[in-house]
This record gives C-alpha cells, structure tokens and sequence, in this order.
C-alpha cells in the first residue's frame, strides 16, 4: 500500500517558530518552505547554484546575482522589465544589443556605470526639454559632472557657456558674441600676429584690444573738403581746388594737387551744386601719378559719368581707384551742359590708406 509523507505544515501566516536541524515545513497558504538550521530556529533562505525556469521568477524582495546575464531563446527576447518604483543597483550596467534597448518612465541608475558597447550602440534621448542654465536640473540630458566627448558635437541652437574655453575654436562660418570677445593675442594667417579682416569688422559699441584699443590700426579713413564758385570755364574739365583755395582751373598745378601718404583707394566724390543743374553727362575724374604731371591723358585712373544731375541735390560718385604711396592725386569735374559759370559747388573726398604701407 502506497504511502504518503507529507512536511510539517501550516496556514495564513503561520511561521514555525522552532524546527528540528534539516527538518522541513511548508506554508500551504503563501508557499513558503522553511527548514531547520539548529535544533532551535527555522529558515527560509534557500541558496542554488543554477535557477532554470520555464516561466517567471518573482521576489517580493531583492533578487542579487554578481552577474545578471540575459540570453536570448526562442521565448525570450532579451528584455528586462522592472515595474514602477523598483531600481537596479549595481556598479555596472553593461547593455550589449543588436537591436533597440529602451527606457520607459523615470529611470534611475544608482552607484555605478551605464555602459553600451555593442558597436555603432546610440544613446536616443527623444525628451525635447530645453536646458535653461547650468545647474543639471534641466533639458533632456542632465549631469552633475562633466561630459568628455571624443568627436564631434553638433549644436542646433544656442551654446551656452559658463566658464572659459581652454583649447582652439576653428569656425568655417561666423563667430559673433552679444558681450565681449576677448583674447591676448590676435594672430592672422600663419606666423603674422594681428588681426587680418577680408570683410569688415562690426561692433554696436568698441572694439577693444589690451590697452583699450588697437595699438596699430592699418586702414584709416580721411576726407578732404573743398568748396569754389564755378569759373568762367563752366563746361570745360575743371579741377576741384584743394590746400584751402577755392579758385579752381582747367590746369593742374600746387593748388589742386595732393601728395598721397600711404598707398590707398579713393572712395567717393560727395558734391552739390547750389543753383543751377547740370544736367546729363557730368563726369568725375580720379587722377593720379608719380610725378607732379597728372595732366596726361593715362594719368586718368577712374570715371564715372552720371545723367540727371541736379542742383540742391547731394550726389555721391563711389571709386573703387587705388593708388600708391607717393603718387600725386587730383580730381576733376566735367559738366558739359552746365548752363552758365553762376553758381557754386561744395564737398568732399573720401579715401582709405593702408597706414602699413
């Protein structure tokens, strides 16, 4: 006849208080298993090499391994899923997946590592928070430490920096500040120290170098004011008299010449006529030339011929002419159809010297 052994046992939260050395009770109501380890206490911490189950394995408590490794099969996908308010704690997680590993809800790492080493692995942060200081409280990615990045960063909008950037900024498009750009040392193309500009540089308020501005300025602008009462030659070439005269003249001579100090480009020809229009075909002329003699036909450099020229009217006759240090310079006007020598003319010349020259 069969016979049935059954363990020492007991219901709702019954707990043996006492069990004999290696015997064991059950709790038929929670499935507890408990054994004796003295002749005086009970157990319920049961140690296994190898867990194989074909279904969960749950713990009110904590489950702790020194290694937690998932393996793919046929009913299992390499997930790992931890309900709210539960945590991982350990000194590394190590994620190595072929496919996409996803966090959901708030999801805490305490104490140790958070590693992808598959190759090509992607950290995708899909928060859009933006950042608004430097506290690590804010935006989608936040960290109380730094952050060592070995390639590059692209930056979509606005980067912010609190303190002082300690290497090189190379910059294929422009670089522009609302405050101050501050350096020692301003360097152009190689060894040359300064500051080389294609373009122009452009400031709201100062541009400031380390003794309140810069200590060499190579391009300068100057003007040169003239004003003459129109000579009977009214029609004829005339040149604009400079040096404080204002008798003008169909010849040059010391009274319409100018010594050139560096070399440099004239840039406008700003005049106005008080009475009288000029009408069409008025010319302007930029002369120049080594010698005192600008009166030769390729002493000419620069033209510019306007119509609709009228009187009480400022007109401006933009140059591009270059010239060198040392040359001589004088400047023409031609109105053809001026209708009489009765009125008078006034303005002004403006040039750019390259002081380095």
């Amino acid at each position: 006849m069969a016979q049935t052994i059954q363990l020492k046992r007991g219901t709702g939260s019954a707990v043996p208080s006492s069990l004999s050395e290696g015997e064991l009770a059950l709790n038929v109501d929670s499935g507890k298993l408990y054994y004796g380890q003295t002749s005086t206490s009970a157990s319920n911490n049961f140690h296994f090499n190898h867990i194989t189950a074909s279904g969960n394995i749950s713990s009110s408590g904590e489950i702790k391994a020194n290694t937690l490794h998932v393996v793919s099969t046929s009913n299992f996908a390499d997930d790992i899923t931890i309900g709210d308010t539960k945590k991982i704690i350990s000194t590394r997680l190590i994620i190595s997946a072929s496919n996409n590993t996803s966090f959901y809800g708030d999801t805490s790492i305490t104490g140790g590592d958070l590693s992808l080493n598959a190759a090509g692995s992607v950290l995708d942060v899909q928060g859009q928070g933006d950042a608004t200081d430097a506290s690590g409280d804010t935006g989608a990615i936040r960290t109380n430490g730094g952050i060592s990045i070995a390639k590059k960063a692209f930056i979509g909008t606005d980067l912010n920096i609190g303190g002082s950037i300690t290497s090189n900024i190379t910059a294929s498009g422009n670089i522009s500040a609302s405050g101050y750009i501050q350096t020692e040392t301003l360097k152009g193309a190689g060894s040359t120290t300064g500051l080389e500009v294609s373009g122009y540089v452009s400031a709201s308020t100062e541009v400031l170098g380390s003794t309140g501005s810069f200590n060499v300025m190579t391009k300068a602008m100057a003007i040169e004011l003239f004003g003459y009462a129109i000579s009977s030659y009214h029609t004829s070439e005339l040149y604009i008299p400079l040096a404080g005269t204002t008798s003008d003249g169909t010849a040059d001579s010391y009274l319409n010449r100018m010594a050139a100090p560096y070399d440099g480009t004239v840039k406008r020809i700003s005049m106005m006529y008080q009475t009288q229009h000029p009408g069409n075909g008025h010319i302007v002329r930029v002369r120049a030339a080594s010698d005192m003699d600008i009166d030769d036909a390729d002493d000419i450099v620069e033209t510019i011929t306007r119509n609709s020229i009228s009187h009480s009217v400022m007109h401006h006759f933009d140059f591009s002419s270059s010239f060198n240090k040392g040359d001589t310079l004088g400047f023409t006007v031609e109105a053809p159809n001026l209708p009489s020598s009765n009125t008078y003319v006034y303005g002004t010349i403006t040039f750019e010297f390259d002081t380095s020259s």
